[in-house]
This record gives structure tokens, C-alpha cells and sequence, in this order.
């Protein structure tokens, strides 16, 4: 079950970014070339430390078994590392209570630069990168908050792919 909500999150989420993606066409300060020392399009079996905790055949996800889970002084619930194709494109990482999420949200403006945040009602930003993408949100009412980075090359190919299989579905109807 859990591993079915991250997917359904990932590609809701791949599906808003691309929306922004249209809409805004900019670039942010310090854009990252990966996460946490992993470069982005490194193939996982050069990685150590990495527990498979999801497997959908050409995505799967990890967790680093040392990762430390802090942003700043932010507290994190978890940190997710997606591959397509063996090759690492998406982070998602989760945390709790409006305290972590002003210092995360600080870290981030710090870092990159003021996200655009297209719904002043919500606490929702977005960094639409010339490779990187990154979304920052927070829920109010239940106190959870979401963080995702992806490296566009693979997620537009991963998306292809999946339009791909979708198409050949049809074939059956």
C-alpha cells in the first residue's frame, strides 16, 4: 500500500511540475547537479548503502540506511530516492510540524533563491530549474510537508515511457 501511494505521489507530482514547467520559463540560483553527494543520472549499483523499499519493474525507490535526517536544523521523517531505468532522477522527502517546515522553507530561499509560490493560500513553492525542478509544500491541517527534487531528463523519459505503454494498452479495446 505504501509503496503504491509513493508512486501515485510521483507521478501526480511529475504531472503539476510539468504544468509549472509550461507556464514558467526560468531558472533559479545554485540549481543542484544531484543530492546529498549522488549525482543525478548515476546508476544505482555504483551506490552503497542504498535499501530498496520500492520496485514498479523500470522505477524503484531507496532510502540511504546512514542518511541524516536534517535539513539545517529541520527534523525529517524520510528521504526517498527514485530510479528509472537503474538511474537516479527524483528525491522525495517528507517532514513534520510548521517549525520544520519555516526552517526548510528558509534553507531552500537561502539556497536558491525565493521559489514561486503561484497560490498565495497555499504554502507551495516551486523551482523550475533548466534540469532540476524542486517543490516545497505544506499542509496546514494535518502539519505535513513535502519536498521533491527531479532531474527532468529522466522524468520527461520516464513519462514517455509510460505513454508509451499506455498506448499500447489501447490495442486491446
Amino acid at each position: 500500500m505504501k509503496s503504491k501511494v509513493i508512486s501515485l505521489i510521483a507521478v501526480i507530482v511529475i504531472m503539476i511540475i510539468s504544468f509549472f514547467f509550461s507556464v514558467y520559463s526560468f531558472s533559479y540560483q545554485n540549481e543542484p547537479d544531484g543530492f546529498r553527494g549522488i549525482k543525478w543520472g548515476s546508476d544505482i549499483k555504483t551506490l552503497q548503502g542504498m535499501k530498496l523499499v520500492e520496485d514498479h519493474k523500470d522505477a524503484k525507490y531507496y532510502i540511504r540506511k546512514v542518511d541524516k535526517l536534517k535539513i539545517g536544523e529541520a527534523g525529517l521523517k524520510s528521504i526517498a530516492y527514485g530510479f528509472h531505468k537503474d538511474r537516479f532522477y527524483f528525491v522525495y522527502i517528507r517532514f513534520n510540524s510548521i517549525t520544520n517546515f519555516s526552517s526548510i522553507k528558509e534553507t531552500l530561499f537561502e539556497q536558491y533563491g525565493a521559489g514561486v509560490q503561484d497560490n498565495k493560500s497555499k504554502e507551495e513553492y516551486v523551482w523550475l530549474g533548466g534540469d532540476v525542478n524542486i517543490s516545497l509544500q505544506y499542509n496546514d491541517v494535518s502539519q505535513k510537508g513535502k519536498i521533491y527534487y527531479f532531474f527532468k531528463p529522466i522524468s520527461q523519459e520516464e513519462d514517455r515511457d509510460k505513454k508509451g505503454k499506455s498506448k499500447e494498452g489501447t490495442g486491446n479495446l
